[in-house]
């Protein structure tokens, strides 16, 4: 199991946005996450890993070392050179690798709909917008 601090990241659903996305941690009841602001529209409520009406199922992407491994394996199959700088006036497609000046190289790993995909990092996943005009 991962070890949650106050100030760190969880994946989670926001209850104004109506997605899974990143949070940060803002309460903590011994190891289980209590209270949660989203880090999209700074919406702040109780914690809840899934959307309402879905099966809780845990997932490896919450253990630190799944994650490193997941990372690692993708980017096997990707060439550093065929890494775009992120923009976030560029579109980006699923699977598609990129370049970020804060977070490095990434992997899109998921379409979260609009304008937003989320990117996983050496780091963790992120989520960054893409296709404003």
């Amino acid at each position: 199991m991962a070890d949650f601090k106050v100030g760190g990241n969880i994946d989670g659903w926001c209850t104004k946005c109506k997605l899974v996305l990143a949070h940060t941690i803002e309460a903590l009841a011994g190891s289980d996450v209590k209270r949660v602001c989203c880090n999209t529209c700074s919406g702040k409520h109780q914690y809840k890993a899934h959307p309402p009406g879905t099966k809780a199922v845990k997932t490896a992407r919450f253990a630190a070392a799944p994650k490193a491994t997941s990372y690692a394996a993708l980017l096997e199959t990707h060439n550093d050179t065929e890494a775009v700088d992120y923009s976030f006036q560029a579109k980006f497609l699923l699977g598609a690798l990129l370049r970020h000046a804060s977070f490095g190289l990434g992997i899109v790993t998921a379409d979260r709909g609009g304008n937003k995909i989320e990117v996983l990092f050496p780091a963790g996943p992120k989520i960054l917008v893409h296709a404003q005009a």
